[in-house]
């Protein structure tokens, strides 16, 4: 989506290669000159599901949870062989020694911050097929997933709802 005129797994894998590259050296040259700076990562807080007993929609659904977690993994050095996306990025433009310097030079992390919209959670019958959901496990659910894989304390960053004032003040009510 962020590469306005381009498409397909090679463009998104350069895309996400680029900016955690970008996100880790940002983050270090700032550690040199400021030994006791911090760092607060702001990235999406999504969470997916499967629909209905469609092993197809079970498969997508695993897929989009594990890329969830991409950008973070790879700054914070989680990106080994053994990741179930290592293979994929190869497969799509990363090179090995790219993703093993990625986990030889993690990345500093002090505070995730999540945005969290309606939209954040999906529900998912097949590959590309699905929607929101409408039973939302809620943002300190999601977030606590994030809690127990980093180990980071979390932080709302954004969330909106566009709509009717009464609607608005009703996503606000449930956040």
């Amino acid at each position: 989506l962020w590469y306005p005129h381009m498409k397909g797994a090679r463009s998104f894998t350069a895309m996400i290669m680029n900016m955690s590259d970008a996100c880790v050296r940002v983050r270090r040259t700032l550690r040199q000159r400021g030994p006791n700076a911090r760092f607060l990562h702001i990235d999406t807080g999504e969470a997916h599901v499967a629909l209905g007993a469609n092993p197809e929609g079970a498969l997508w659904a695993d897929y989009l949870s594990a890329r969830r977690f991409l950008v973070d993994d790879l700054i914070t050095g989680r990106m080994k062989q053994e990741h179930p996306l290592f293979s994929e990025l190869v497969r799509h433009g990363a090179s090995e020694e790219d993703l093993e310097r990625f986990a030889a030079f993690p990345g500093l992390v002090n505070i995730r911050g999540l945005d969290y919209y309606r939209q954040s959670e999906w529900e998912w019958t097949g590959r590309g097929q699905g929607r929101w959901s409408e039973n939302r496990r809620g943002f300190a659910s999601v977030a606590l997933d994030y809690v127990h894989r980093y180990q980071l304390p979390v932080m709302l960053a954004e969330t909106n709802f566009s709509g009717s004032p009464d609607l608005r003040v009703d996503w606000l009510r449930h956040m």
